[in-house]
């Protein structure tokens, strides 16, 4: 990994992706996105129900998750991924696109499979309340 992150513009993982390499311990795996997000431009960890950390510049920035009931997280972090680099895209800034994929993962979790990816519309309304 050492090799590879300063190639990298962004980075997009799970918290949870960590543990292996962090013997299990969450302490651990906070350094290891400490000491990476230092070889990465931008790097955001998704963490499930508690939301997602933005690594930008040396700042850290923490999102909380939109409070929904979940029924199938299946996919969610692939739908936040691809949310997130779609408004980051769309709009260059970086603290929004977390918040939207924030929003558009909530939505993908509340039913199962793809029947819980939003439309932009309603994404849209979350985001405003």
């Amino acid at each position: 990994a050492e090799q590879v992150l300063p190639l990298l513009d962004v980075l997009i993982l799970s918290h949870d992706d960590l543990l292996p390499f962090a013997e299990g311990s969450r302490d651990e795996a906070d350094a290891i996105l400490t000491r990476w997000s230092a070889q990465v431009p931008l790097l955001v960890a998704t963490d499930g129900r508690h939301g997602a950390t933005l690594f930008q510049y040396g700042r850290t920035e923490r999102f909380e998750a939109y409070p929904v009931e979940e029924v199938d997280p299946t996919g969610a972090g692939d739908v936040f991924a691809a949310a997130f680099l779609c408004h980051l895209y769309q709009n260059s800034d970086p603290r929004a696109a977390v918040n939207f994929a924030n929003c558009v993962a909530s939505f993908s979790i509340e039913k199962a499979g793809v029947e819980g990816i939003p439309t932009r519309e309603i994404v849209n309304e979350r985001l405003c309340n």
